[in-house]
């Protein structure tokens, strides 16, 4: 296969799996298109590994090539064919790669946080890190300022994606709501299960949702530190996302009725 063949296999990954970044960064180059593409299809498969597949094996696998592409073996396959040529034309970092393995390390034997600290470590290693792949791709210009270790879009996005998900992952045992925040909102698990929706849990929820909305606010106020070229896409994909928070609202938090799968 060419290396645009294995690029065309990226992006029939995002296509399939996530209609919101393919629309938003199918609007870039071809050249970054095709490098967000390969970074998303290696954020789909170590989460599928564990989220579908419930494999520590196949996750295992995943960093055991990794492993192999960081010494310049690159795994002869079309995704990392694919990574090695984004590699060569962005200076990228392994570092945020290896930290969503971890994040799905987490999933495997899951406990629901302690804390809100605990909620936003977690939605670090499997949304922010994420980010950190993608900064050298879509701010070239701008990918050591320290100042972009600020935005949390992805954080803010995992956050809706929990708040979006809330009794889908329930019936996959998984509570994200702290333990803290619903005993600070004397909220039980036993109403969450039963769908109360009353002012405990709305306060609850907007507590969360607050949290969400003033990470995507900041990360608006940064977008200049984004290529111009990148600018559109971001935002695209920001809204889309920060839309689902007013969606359940304007349905009265019948969360139930909004939900639509996936939880990454």
């Amino acid at each position: 296969m060419s290396l645009n063949d294995d690029y065309k296999q990226c992006k029939k990954i995002i296509k399939q799996n996530s209609k919101t970044f393919y629309k938003a960064f199918s609007m870039l180059n071809t050249e970054k298109s095709n490098a967000i593409y390969a970074v998303y299809s290696y954020c789909r498969i170590t989460d599928d590994s564990i989220d579908i597949h419930k494999s520590p094996k196949k996750l295992k696998i995943i960093k055991i090539k990794l492993d192999d592409f960081k010494v310049g073996k690159t795994p002869d396959e079309p995704l990392w064919r694919a990574l090695k040529d984004v590699f060569n034309k962005y200076n990228m970092k392994l570092k945020p790669f290896y930290e969503m393995i971890q994040g799905q390390e987490m999933d495997i034997q899951f406990k629901q946080p302690q804390t809100q600290e605990d909620l936003m470590k977690y939605c670090y290693y499997v949304a922010g890190t994420v980010g950190n792949m993608i900064i050298p791709i879509i701010a070239s210009k701008n990918s050591e300022n320290p100042k972009l270790k600020n935005i949390k879009l992805g954080e803010a996005m995992q956050i809706t994606n929990i708040l979006r998900d809330i009794y889908e992952d329930l019936q996959n045992g998984r509570i994200y709501i702290p333990k803290e925040i619903m005993k600070k909102f004397k909220y039980t698990e036993e109403e969450l299960k039963n769908k109360i929706i009353d002012e405990r849990f709305i306060n609850m929820w907007e507590y969360e949702a607050k949290i969400a909305q003033k990470m995507y606010d900041q990360f608006y106020e940064m977008i200049d530190y984004f290529d111009k070229d990148s600018q559109k896409p971001l935002i695209t994909s920001a809204k889309l996302y920060n839309k689902i928070l007013n969606n359940i609202r304007k349905n009265n938090y019948e969360i139930i009725k909004t939900n639509n799968g996936g939880k990454k």
